[in-house]
């Protein structure tokens, strides 16, 4: 069972997805069943006062969330520039 990027999928995993609605979810995979296609695991969210549990979620529909923070960085962050510093403060560090 693989997550939408190909990554594979373990229990107890940091994962984000959206709902039948659209809204954005964060929560821990669990009840992997491998043997379905679709509606094949469940995910934990901590809600106030306890836990909901998100049941007839299709892995492949889920992003591991490290995967996802990487990639949303990596779109609208400048590359890191090696010894960025301004001269004015590299003179003053010294």
């Amino acid at each position: 069972m693989h997550y939408k990027n190909g990554r594979q999928a373990n229990e107890g995993d940091p994962v984000l997805l959206k709902d039948y609605t659209g809204k954005v979810i964060t929560g821990t995979m669990h009840s992997l069943n491998p043997g379905s296609e679709s509606c094949n695991a469940s995910v934990a969210v901590v809600v106030p006062g306890g836990v909901n549990q998100f049941t007839c979620v299709t892995v492949g529909q889920c992003f591991y969330a490290e995967d996802a923070f990487n990639a949303i960085e990596a779109d609208i962050l400048p590359p890191p520039v090696a010894d960025a510093l301004p001269v004015a403060e590299e003179q003053s560090a010294q």
